[in-house]
């Protein structure tokens, strides 16, 4: 048995100063790496910052949106938006280069601005003129366009847009600059795009307002007609598009509260227009699928009927997937005549289009012995 090692205070000292110094450099280590991989997060597009928006729900189903959320869909404000993302880097330190980024949550289909500054270092001789505007794309970053940077001293301003805003969720934008050689500066915000239908009522329109769908001797003159523009959901998924209606004066109110509930329920539009974009032709409007109200025609195969539309009070929705059914024909086409399986577009009894008619007592012309699923009208005709 061997007798037990002596160990000197100087040996103890020594040990626990090397733990202690290998404590430091692992720690000093980690803040180091840290530091990188949150500088290489900031210059890559992250895969969860931009959210798609939720494919458009089936015909009367209804998302998950809070209380009072169909009131903000109608009037939706100017000023509503305004939580800002900011991404900036160490400002006023010596022989540094710093770039300050700044935008503000948008409604959709408006212009996201985007705003900064740059820093140079003082006595610095170089002076960049233009900054880059970037976007996500499946390979990085895309530079969309490249904005001026105004210089004042060692700073410099820019102020720039971006008008690809038709789809809702979080859009990641990031500024680039390379000022010379050596140095790239980085930054990037993640603004919010919100969904709203944002509807906009015209004043009384003019003849000249209505090249084919008006004429003399029409129930309703141009005076009591109205342009409706709001926004609805496409086919094109997540997408938002703007479009228009020409209606009575006295249906907008009710227009506007049932558009919204479609809004809500992301209820597919394919398109639209008023049918003077089709001459006032009824049926090419059903066979581009058009979604519209007034037009003063006969009732489309029955010459000797006025049409409810020519009152300005009665809506045709996704013509191509709810059909105009006749004694013998079918507008525009039959593909969407059996109506058991749900399709995009389709409207379904007691589905959200439905509902939100009935709920302002207008009747749907699909009760009728010769249904007409597309229609839609105040007084039942």
């Amino acid at each position: 048995m061997q007798p037990p090692h002596v160990v000197s205070a100087a040996v103890l000292l020594g040990l626990l100063t090397g733990v202690l110094g290998g404590l430091g450099v692992a720690s000093a280590a980690a803040s180091s790496g840290a530091s990188a991989a949150a500088s290489a997060a900031s210059s890559q597009p992250s895969s969860g910052s931009s959210a798609v928006s939720p494919s458009p729900s089936p015909e009367g189903s209804q998302t998950g949106s809070s209380p009072g959320a169909s009131d903000a869909l109608v009037e939706a404000s100017e000023s509503a938006s305004s939580s800002t993302s900011v991404s900036s880097s160490p400002t006023g330190e010596p022989g540094i280069w710093s770039l300050t980024v700044t935008a503000k949550s948008v409604y959709v289909l408006r212009p996201l601005t985007v705003s900064g500054s740059v820093q140079a270092p003082a006595g610095e001789a170089a002076r960049p003129t233009m900054i880059a505007i970037q976007v996500p794309s499946h390979t990085g970053w895309h530079t969309l366009h490249r904005a001026r940077l105004t210089w004042s001293g060692s700073q410099a301003t820019f102020v720039d847009s971006v008008k690809s805003t038709s789809r809702p969720g979080r859009m990641p934008v990031r500024v680039l600059l390379a000022p010379k050689a050596g140095v790239t500066l980085a930054r990037t915000v993640v603004p919010t795009v919100k969904a709203a239908i944002l509807i906009a009522v015209s004043g009384p329109l003019a003849r000249a307002d209505l090249p084919y769908t008006y004429r003399s001797g029409c129930p309703v003159t141009p005076a009591h007609l109205r342009r409706i523009e709001m926004n609805f959901w496409s086919f094109t998924t997540g997408k938002v598009v703007r479009g228009s209606l020409i209606a009575r004066s006295s249906s907008v109110a009710d227009l506007r509260v049932v558009f919204a509930k479609m809004f809500k329920a992301r209820f597919p539009i394919h398109k639209m227009a008023p049918v003077d974009l089709y001459k006032g032709s009824d049926v090419r409007s059903m066979r581009a699928d058009n979604t519209s109200a007034f037009n003063c025609r006969s009732v489309t195969g029955n010459p000797y009927r006025v049409s409810q539309h020519s009152y300005g009070n009665a809506v045709d929705i996704n013509t191509y997937e709810n059909p105009y059914v006749t004694s013998g024909h079918v507008y525009p086409t039959r593909h969407y005549l059996g109506r058991s399986t749900y399709r995009k577009g389709m409207i379904l009894r007691h589905g959200v289009v439905q509902r939100a008619f009935s709920a302002k007592g207008w009747l749907w012309g699909a009760r009728w012995s010769h249904p007409d699923y597309q229609h839609f009208s105040s007084n039942g005709g």
